[in-house]
């Protein structure tokens, strides 16, 4: 047995820490199994994880959230409730940033967007009068669309399938859009539509090709709830879940890799850690890279051709470059807020082709100080700026010092003299190149959310491997923390032999 663990047998093991991973485990061990959680880094969190430098504390990727509180316009908070059901739900404090939830910001227009459905209409219709009934049918279907997907079956039965058309019609009728195509047929003003779009690189591929129904469960949230942040940043959250599963006698081993999942035929036999130790286990969670799962660690002869053909079709999301800086500007007299979105061009398109060109076409500058002034020291704004990978042939390539100044030039439109006013800015992994202040983060959001690979059509959490099974941003439903969530849920049913007809709430574990 190695040092840090405490038996060379569990009833379940998850590879990987990340908020999926996480929640399952702490939900396992809360039911009475005895759970081992291995994550290679040295804090537990995935792209919860923060970047702690001194006296700055940066959150890696998420910078948003939804569900967090106790009641919402589509019933309790996912992540409210589960936190109260692991029992620490006091370690986490949620700011509501709805005051605007986000400023975007075109050429020669501003729109700063807050929460609620009739304020949140105001702000778009002042500018675009002549397409008020479109836009409220749409914020109506998204919340329409959100709704039914609270209320879908974690795992749907053949029952629940032939049941869909009847229990969940914008579901069944939506699944096949995309964004632009439903946007388009409500909506006229094409100013309008990129406004309205404006936060299309969260849901990942452009609105041509992004998964209407993914997109419209985010906004009709934000509209209706509003989005949070966690005071402290979200590895406060990572850090609660941790101790959720722990408190339960879950064991989490830090800074450990599993280097192999070991399988007899079509079933799993438990993984070999990196130090050269075996664990038995016959439920293995794989919260990481599901082509690293399958390919290097479990390896492709355990997998049947047809279920190899799809995890070799599927498309990975883009890649995002971010740049961590703090500076002493006085931000609020500058007028910023929180989360600014600038385009350069009104066609999301075009600014996404640009942005795989090396163009800093958009960017996402976030001000997460303005909320939360802990992050920093007194007098100093955190500065969080991000763009799209460029891209060249298939291969993230750029050159690091001339796009940081790219994004630092296009963000002194937000904040007037900021080069001048760095108090900070997080230099890149050692292993990069000399002078690089931009940090690659790259299949942050696993497979590109279009309407063939979001929800049922991701990658399915139980695998042609018995006993081993996905959870996470790689697998249904899809990426974001409430989604990774709605995952470790629905994972942690199918190891307890719950129901997974059930909806996400009440959680029923």
């Amino acid at each position: 047995m190695s040092q840090g663990t405490r038996a060379e047998s569990y009833d379940a093991v998850v590879i990987g820490a990340g908020i999926g991973g996480l929640t399952a485990g702490a939900l396992l061990a809360r039911a009475g199994k005895k759970v081992l959680v291995v994550e290679a880094g040295t804090v537990p969190g995935g792209c919860a994880r923060a970047r702690r430098r001194g006296s700055y504390t940066f959150d890696t990727a998420d910078h948003l959230i939804m569900g967090c509180a106790p009641e919402s316009p589509f019933g309790p908070g996912l992540i409210d409730s589960l936190l109260s059901h692991l029992g620490v739900r006091d370690r986490c404090e949620f700011l509501r940033m709805d005051d605007p939830i986000y400023v975007a910001r075109f050429p020669e227009l501003t729109v700063a967007v807050p929460r609620g459905r009739e304020a949140y209409l105001n702000a778009h219709l002042r500018h675009f009068p002549d397409d008020a009934g479109g836009l409220r049918r749409l914020v109506e279907l998204s919340a329409q669309i959100c709704r039914e997907l609270i209320a879908f079956p974690t795992k749907s039965r053949l029952l629940d399938l032939l049941l869909t058309p009847r229990r969940f019609p914008a579901l069944f009728r939506y699944r096949n859009a995309t964004m632009r195509e439903v946007i388009d047929r409500e909506l006229s003003d094409p100013r309008l539509k990129a406004v309205y779009e404006t936060l299309w690189s969260w849901i990942g591929p452009p609105p041509s090709r992004a998964s209407f129904v993914a997109w419209a469960v985010m906004m009709a949230m934000y509209v209706e709830d509003g989005a949070y942040y966690c005071r402290g940043s979200f590895q406060r959250l990572a850090d609660a879940f941790a101790a959720g599963l722990q408190s339960a006698g879950g064991e989490l081993l830090l800074g450990t890799r599993v280097t192999r999942i070991f399988a007899e035929g079509r079933r799993v036999r438990g993984v070999t850690l990196d130090n050269g130790q075996q664990i038995l286990a016959p439920v293995v969670l794989s919260n990481i890279d599901a082509r690293e799962t399958f390919e290097r660690l479990l390896g492709p002869d355990h997998l049947p051709a047809r279920f190899l053909r799809r995890l070799r079709r599927m498309e990975v999301g883009h890649s995002v470059v971010a740049l961590y800086a703090a500076t002493d500007l006085d931000v609020r007299a500058l007028g910023a807020q929180h989360d600014t979105s600038l385009f350069t061009e009104w066609d999301h398109e075009q600014s996404y082709a640009k942005a795989l060109a090396g163009e800093v076409s958009l960017l996402s500058v976030l001000i997460p100080t303005l909320k939360d002034a802990s992050l920093a020291p007194s007098g100093e704004h955190l500065v969080i700026l991000k763009t799209i990978a460029p891209s060249r042939g298939g291969e993230t390539s750029f050159d690091d010092v001339k796009l940081a100044n790219r994004m630092l030039e296009r963000a002194e439109q937000v904040l007037p003299g900021l080069r001048q006013h760095l108090t900070f800015v997080d230099e890149a992994a050692a292993d990069a190149r000399s002078g690089s202040r931009l940090h690659l983060l790259e299949t942050y959001a696993g497979w590109a959310a279009s309407p063939r690979q979001f929800g049922p059509r991701r990658l399915p959490q139980a695998t042609p491997v018995a006993g081993l099974l996905l959870v996470g941003q790689w697998t249904q439903p899809g990426h974001g923390i409430w989604t990774v969530i709605a995952s470790g849920l629905g994972a942690a049913r199918l190891v307890l032999g719950a129901s997974t007809s059930a909806p996400i709430l009440p959680l029923r574990v």
